[in-house]
């Protein structure tokens, strides 16, 4: 087990060259690979490693965990021609998270979920939230993740893809933590209700211990 105080760092911005390809069907069959868009590791962040997810238009999201940031959220946008442009939706600093590892997930309104493996208010990695505006996105950190072993068990380091329910609620799990000090899952209520602000709903500690009955 790595020690709790770990960190996700930024990559050196001259390892990162990933890409992203289109496969396209040809009439034998045959697949073609496009290369759709090189990082630079600069504030367009590095090393890709996850899913994308796509929006009615047509439109790629997904996760950085480097770069000269500490990891961003992205969207690629086609455009006439086969060209497609890149935006950085947030670069992550710290304190709203860092080295997000898992890809996005987006609700029927288009709100992006995703999740940091560390920063945030305890160094445990957060769970954001991602709502287009008019102009832009805004973002937010809608769960700290916080463990301490004696008085919080909220598990750290999330670092798989977010799940959602009909309701709203979504569902993940941490590598570690838990009362057993194994891992967890968690459940956040995203229902706005009168708090306007998505809270912790329900929490399963030492999930592989329940798995191995």
């Amino acid at each position: 087990m790595m020690p709790k105080n770990y960190s996700p760092q930024p990559f050196s911005s001259a390892a990162v060259c990933l890409f992203f390809v289109v496969l396209s069907c040809a009439a034998a069959s045959a697949q073609v690979e496009s290369v759709i868009y090189n990082f630079q590791g600069t504030g367009d962040g590095g090393h890709p490693a996850s899913q994308l997810v796509a929006d009615k238009a047509g439109n790629l999201y997904g996760t950085t965990s480097g770069g000269q940031a500490m990891g961003t959220v992205f969207e690629l946008t086609p455009l006439t021609g086969g060209q497609w442009v890149e935006t950085t939706l947030h670069a992550f600093t710290g304190p709203d998270g860092s080295g997000p590892a898992a890809g996005l997930i987006m609700d029927g309104k288009g709100n992006l979920f995703g999740t940091t493996l560390g920063g945030g208010n305890y160094d445990d990695g957060v769970v954001f939230e991602l709502q287009p505006v008019s102009g832009g996105w805004n973002f937010s950190v809608i769960h700290n993740f916080n463990y301490d072993g004696v008085n919080n068990f909220d598990g750290f380091w999330p670092a798989a893809p977010l799940s959602l329910d009909s309701k709203g609620n979504l569902y993940g799990t941490t590598l570690q933590g838990g009362t057993g000090q194994c891992n967890a899952a968690n459940t956040i209520k995203t229902g706005r209700g009168s708090s306007e602000r998505p809270v912790l709903l329900q929490l399963w500690h030492s999930v592989s211990a329940l798995s191995a009955r």
